[in-house]
């Protein structure tokens, strides 16, 4: 979690942190922000050439590699897998936990799937649970590109919590 940012991340941009831990003390590091979905740190290029000659795009993914995201509300987290990563029928996978990493069973869960820059319509269904803590639904995401993923979790009878966060869809 990031503490005291006084504007958002830009793509590209090199972010330096600090990382506390309660063993280990503090840690200087820096991270590069990418843009949504990119598939983590970028691989190092066995080369002889100099550094600066090297490649410096992260590695294609492998046709349908799943898409991982992780949601950060105030009272719900949810950990979220598609798959496969790309266009036409889908799986989400849903795991949840309250807001100190505790795993959290909920009443109910439905997750909306929408993409309005192409003109397709909200499509909504209800997950099935396939654990205590953990859901699943089955959709079709009828494009690739940037689209929004929103959970409406049930957590009582009249209690209800809604997050949402981009996906990338290949």
């Amino acid at each position: 979690m990031f503490i005291g940012l006084t504007a958002p991340f830009e793509e590209g941009q090199r972010v330096p942190v600090s990382l506390n831990f309660e063993r280990a003390g503090r840690i200087e590091a820096s991270f590069d922000v990418g843009s949504v979905g990119d598939k983590g740190p970028r691989q190092q290029i066995a080369s002889t050439a100099p550094v600066a000659a090297q490649a410096s795009s992260p590695p294609l993914a492998a046709a349908g590699e799943p898409f991982f995201t992780h949601i950060c509300g105030t009272r719900v987290m949810a950990d979220i897998t598609v798959s496969p990563g790309r266009s036409g029928p889908i799986e989400v996978l849903v795991k949840l936990e309250d807001g100190d990493e505790r795993p959290l069973t909920v009443d109910a869960l439905s997750v909306t799937l929408s993409n309005p820059d192409k003109g397709i319509a909200p499509v909504t269904a209800t997950a099935e649970r396939v654990a205590a803590d953990s859901w699943r639904v089955r959709l079709t995401a009828a494009a690739s590109g940037k689209w929004s993923l929103s959970l409406g979790i049930d957590l009582a009878k009249n209690d209800r919590v809604d997050i949402a966060a981009p996906i990338l869809i290949e």
